[in-house]
């Protein structure tokens, strides 16, 4: 069945380690999610959630990972990085990573370089694209979301085929969280506040080239004769996205994307304090 792997984390964006084989399409697999969380240089951390009211989530470093990366290498160098109820279940349950993070990993190692993706034709576009609505079988959903059922989803959860949801069987979806509209945003007012620091309009007719910022979209919006409803974006998302995703003399530093948060978006940059760069430095 196809379901939103994206969950949220106080008001931030996370995907469960045990679904980031499904969220790639398979490009990182189990053993590979476990090197890359092995290995300092890559500058990225995953974190236990503690059971608790409100939850809590504690840091995982490095090194903690060689022992998951050991038990999967021990698999066999054919099974290790193939999707298995067996190698799925040999990562830790009650982990994440940061949804911004793991996108900056995947563009960083994992695509073609940027000129070349152009080149490419639209369904090869697509195909290089993350999953936020990732299929996963029916008989990995329970083991994949284990530990991680307390948290919501920042977006609503997609039916496709025969498979109407996985609220049967994982409580973190039952229902839909209530869309708070001042937490986002639409194009033109993104347009207004990042457009001098890198955000294209163009970019926004090309979402599948561009799944940073596909992912930062909470609500589709529709066009109906006389009725037409703007799709809505997460700001910080988005600010996420350049900060991480553009290269060369254009990108836009982590301090000055909380600066044009803070001035545009108020409401988004207080909601989100706790993970503001500038106050951690200052």
């Amino acid at each position: 069945m196809f379901v939103n792997v994206i969950l949220n984390l106080d008001h931030r964006e996370v995907v469960p380690v045990r679904a980031v084989p499904f969220f790639t399409g398979g490009t990182i697999g189990p053993l590979g999610i476990a090197q890359i969380l092995a290995d300092p240089n890559m500058h990225i951390l995953a974190y236990e959630l503690v059971a608790s009211t409100p939850v809590q989530h504690k840091q995982m470093l490095p090194k903690n990972w060689n022992q998951f990366k050991a038990a999967l290498v021990a698999t066999g160098k054919q099974e290790a990085d193939v999707a298995s109820l067996r190698t799925i279940g040999l990562l830790p349950a009650s982990t994440i990573v940061y949804c911004d993070d793991l996108q900056r990993i995947y563009e960083d190692n994992f695509l073609p370089p940027q000129h070349e993706i152009t080149d490419y034709t639209q369904a090869e576009r697509e195909n290089f694209q993350l999953q936020p609505e990732a299929f996963v079988p029916d008989e990995f959903v329970d083991l994949v979301f284990e530990g991680v059922t307390t948290l919501v989803l920042p977006t609503e959860v997609t039916a496709k085929g025969d498979s109407l949801a996985v609220a049967e069987s994982v409580t973190v979806f039952q229902g839909d969280p209530p869309i708070d509209f001042n937490l986002l945003a639409t194009r033109a007012q993104l347009l207004s506040a990042f457009g001098n620091r890198g955000l294209k309009k163009a970019w926004f007719n090309e979402l599948n080239s561009h799944s940073w910022l596909l992912a930062a979209r909470r609500s589709k919006g529709q066009g109906q004769r006389g009725n037409v409803v703007e799709p809505l974006f997460c700001p910080l998302a988005v600010m996420n996205g350049l900060v991480t995703s553009i290269r060369g003399v254009s990108r836009m530093s982590a301090d000055n994307g909380w600066s044009v948060l803070e001035r545009h978006f108020p409401h988004v940059a207080h909601a989100n304090s706790f993970a503001d760069p500038r106050e951690r430095s200052g």
